[in-house]
């Protein structure tokens, strides 16, 4: 993509260009545009230029050429070069130095246009447009110069630039180059066999490697593609730690599982990887790919080892919806520490009855300790629970609350702060599913969990805070003030990792539900398709869910179109039909919406409308 600059200033005017790419690394640029747009005496037009129409493309032809062409070959020319005025000059070119008539006697394509040009220039010259090919990006002169050996790569540049088949330009006082057009390189990437593809990948890496090996992501690629799996495996782990270190976690990711596909990290290094990727795509929210890391690390592990990442595995199928899997992970881990699994249904679990009366004799004090002070199997039980009940928050509301309220147990018990004020925020959000009755009660447990989470700053407890205040507005009914804390908590979860997905999705889920029963579907939509879009691409079935059930349903409505209303609710399809869960409702309430809407609720079955679960919560 191109730009036009043009100044005018008094009587005179010119025309400056330059590629939109280079805008944001070219300093100079940069100063201009700030200048043009804030200086209040110049006339100053920025136009965008677009790829030429086919009938421009052939008047640029006649206009360079001078000859007269058929309707055919001009036609041909317009779509070899594709709107690109540069390569529309450049057939006109090629055509001038063959002449027109073998042009009209045969069939000819851009690619025999490059492959021309690159015949008129020297060895050294085709050697280093080989690697710039396969670099397939702007790269230093001096990487260059290295890989290819050739001793005079000033006059190589300087052939290549006036041949214009590269570019040259200042990158904070490197001089970089890159081939000029992608077809140009695309047309040399076809000519090179696979044995100098793998030694020009071969050659970039080293050289970078000694220049000082400043860019570890570019020589794990090549590596890569030069089939050294040991040197691969090496500077993709350097550029997967750095990348977590800025939070960069999909990067990482995608760098941790290109050293563990070498198959050159013994079964230490390679459990340590897993775990370390799992953790990156947890930050990510990439829950699935997550937990599949974290069961892969298990293997052979010791056995605190594997009840933690079994754990997180667990936590990670759990939040992003795919409850089966994560529930069996977790009742595994349950029994193995020795905390009996609440089992589904229809009625209050037994569990839940004994633990609230236990909470209710015991109270909620406890003795401050340390996390260093507590046993690994202590914090594991308490973590484990939270994880279960905060999972199954959405989705099993009687088993969560089974497991919540033993969680707290534990954690008050333990005394250790930042699972006190995460317990205790779980259970302002539990607490308030009673409704209003519990408000006074539940505002007290935030409020203490707040405090408590403010001294420790722990990250986890504040967002848990945030999101269960978000929770509580919405049980009571108070959809402006559900709206302002779920909006609040999202932004302030925004650049927060630290295994934050599940508060940040549950924050967008409420802020999306607020809006719904506000009656602002307008604003509903304005977030709804992004929201969607990128729970998707996570495989994040929980947002999804709900969010399409819930919102993508009156959106649908909202545009009269009751049948991709009806469509969307089929999500539930994909998931889990173990129990009755809060999805199951949602999307049954859904349905009655939209049969009511297009004047068909009578067709509704009794037994459609009586499947609701109804549950008063923990007293």
């Amino acid at each position: 993509m191109t730009f036009s600059l043009r100044r005018i200033r008094r009587q005179s005017s010119f025309v400056l260009a330059y590629r939109s790419e280079d805008l944001d690394i070219a300093d100079p640029l940069v100063t201009l545009r700030q200048r043009a747009t804030q200086s209040g005496n110049r006339n100053t037009v920025f136009i965008h230029l677009e790829d030429l129409g086919t009938s421009e493309s052939r008047e640029l032809v006649t206009s360079l050429l001078r000859h007269p062409l058929s309707d055919e070959t001009l036609q041909h020319i317009a779509e070899q070069a594709a709107g690109n005025p540069f390569l529309v000059q450049e057939i006109a070119r090629w055509i001038t130095v063959r002449g027109t008539t073998p042009v009209l006697n045969q069939q000819f394509s851009l690619n025999d246009v490059i492959r021309s040009r690159m015949e008129l220039i020297t060895p050294e010259s085709r050697r280093c447009m080989e690697l710039l090919a396969v670099a397939g990006q702007p790269t230093d002169l001096a990487v260059v110069q290295l890989a290819s050996g050739v001793a005079d790569i000033l006059f190589v540049r300087d052939e290549l630039v006036y041949n214009r088949l590269v570019r040259s330009r200042n990158l904070h006082g490197r001089e970089q180059v890159e081939i000029y057009h992608d077809q140009i390189r695309t047309t040399i990437l076809t000519d090179i066999d696979d044995t100098f593809r793998i030694l020009h990948h071969q050659q970039l890496a080293r050289a970078l490697e000694s220049l000082g090996g400043h860019d570890p992501e570019r020589i794990a690629a090549h590596y890569e593609q030069a089939h050294d799996a040991q040197n691969c495996a090496r500077y993709a782990l350097i550029s997967a730690r750095r990348a977590c270190d800025v939070l960069a976690f999909n990067e990482a990711a995608r760098f941790f599982e290109m050293a563990i596909v070498t198959g050159t990290l013994d079964a230490a290094e390679c459990r340590s990887v897993h775990h370390e990727c799992a953790d990156a795509l947890a930050n990510a929210g990439h829950g699935p790919r997550a937990a599949e890391h974290y069961s892969t690390a298990c293997e052979d592990a010791s056995l605190d080892e594997q009840l933690e990442w079994s754990l997180r595995a667990a936590e990670q199928w759990l939040y992003s919806g795919h409850v089966d899997r994560g529930l069996t992970i977790f009742a595994q881990v349950l029994k193995r520490i020795g905390i009996p699994s609440p089992k589904g249904g229809r009625r209050i679990p037994v569990e839940l009855l004994i633990s609230r009366l236990r909470l209710r004799l015991r109270g909620l004090g406890w003795r401050e300790r340390a996390v260093s002070e507590l046993p690994r199997a202590v914090l594991l039980r308490i973590d484990t629970c939270a994880s279960v009940a905060t999972g199954l928050a959405l989705i099993d509301v009687a088993r969560g609350a089974a497991l919540q309220t033993t969680s707290l147990l534990f954690a008050l018990n333990a005394g250790e702060p930042n699972r006190i004020a995460r317990a205790l925020a779980m259970e302002a959000g539990y607490r308030s599913t009673r409704g209003t009755a519990a408000r006074a009660a539940a505002e007290c447990l935030l409020q203490r969990a707040r405090e408590l989470s403010e001294r420790t700053r722990d990250p986890r407890a504040i967002g848990l805070t945030r999101v269960m205040g978000a929770a509580c507005a919405w049980n009571f009914g108070d959809w402006p003030d559900c709206y302002e804390r779920s909006r609040s908590a999202r932004e302030a979860l925004k650049d927060r990792y630290e295994r934050l997905t599940w508060e940040r999705d549950t924050a967008a889920i409420f802020e999306v539900d607020a809006l719904r029963w506000m009656g602002r579907w307008l604003a509903m939509q304005e977030i709804l398709p992004e929201l969607i879009k990128d729970a998707q691409a996570r495989g994040d079935l929980y947002v999804e869910s709900i969010l399409q059930m819930h919102g993508g349903s009156c959106a649908a409505l909202a545009r009269n179109d009751p049948e991709s209303a009806r469509t969307g609710l089929r999500i539930v399809e994909r998931w889990s039909n173990t129990g009755y869960h809060v999805e199951h409702l949602i999307e049954t309430h859904n349905r009655v919406e939209v049969a009511i809407y297009d004047g068909r609720a009578m067709k509704l079955s009794k037994r459609s409308l009586g499947a609701g679960l109804h549950w008063a919560g923990p007293s």
